[in-house]
């Protein structure tokens, strides 16, 4: 499992494209990665969430905390690019 901080190392990285953390959507506006960590069973988990920048990622995972539900397994992905 990586952590948050080696999400940061990683990103640092030469060999890292910054594309893969940021985005421009169609009316222009600039999109982020931000890092979510949590712990559960002693254990910390990270996953990311897309923002337009901190204060967006905060309200974001305040979003989360209040309205997030599970909505099944994932199954199968595709990539619809």
């Amino acid at each position: 499992m990586i952590t948050s901080g080696e999400i940061a190392i990683l990103s640092s990285r030469a060999d890292v494209r910054e594309a893969d953390h940021h985005y421009r959507d169609d009316a222009g506006g600039d999109w982020y990665r931000f890092v979510v960590d949590w712990t559960c069973d002693d254990r910390t988990y990270s996953t990311h969430i897309w923002a337009r920048d901190l204060a967006d990622a905060e309200r974001r995972l305040l979003a989360l905390r209040t309205t997030a539900r599970i909505e099944g397994q994932v199954k199968a992905e595709r990539d619809c690019a």
